[in-house]
């Protein structure tokens, strides 16, 4: 039997780390589902769901601590899900509002309430002179479930969202 097994890695971006962090997954008989990664700072953030068969989940962590010692690892069983990852798309969503304090943060706890996954998210503010206020703007590629519509997830975050319109690019 196979366990599904999800591992965090952080630390120092190296060049090619996440490419040699898969591999070496590979390498173990791991068999990668998915991975999503963020760089920021000279930073690197990854999380990694792979399958693999009869290897605790602390020997995995320790041989890849091994491997890299200048990250930190941490390595979690979860159980097998029962969904599809094919059953879904990708969406882009436009948003505009005034600015406030933390206007995305406010969009992504939307997104995730609504079981949407960010892909990508571009924010940015300029003053409009007509009204004397700086707009909040943003653009984020989202995966959101097949059965739902590209307008009722757009209508849906302008609708919790205070004062904001989405657009369905």
């Amino acid at each position: 039997m196979r366990n599904s097994l999800v591992v965090t890695v952080s630390g120092a971006d190296t060049p090619a780390a996440k490419e040699s962090l898969l591999n070496a997954i590979r390498l173990m008989g791991g068999e990668l589902l998915v991975h999503r990664g963020i760089r920021l700072g000279g930073q690197m953030s990854l999380i990694i769901k792979f399958q693999l068969a009869g290897k605790d989940p602390l020997a995995i962590e320790a041989s890849l601590a091994e491997n890299f010692p200048e990250k930190t690892f941490r390595c979690t069983e979860v159980e097998n899900d029962t969904v599809e990852t094919s059953l879904s798309k990708i969406i882009q969503l436009d948003v505009k509002c005034r600015n406030r304090t933390d206007p995305e943060g406010d969009l992504q706890t939307i997104l995730q309430d609504l079981d949407c996954e960010t892909k990508d998210l571009e924010c940015t503010r300029y003053p409009v002179i007509g009204l004397g206020e700086t707009v909040f703007s943003a653009r984020c590629t989202v995966e959101v479930p097949s059965h739902c519509s590209s307008q009722a997830v757009a209508n849906e975050v302008e609708m919790m969202m205070e004062g904001a319109r989405v657009l369905v690019v």
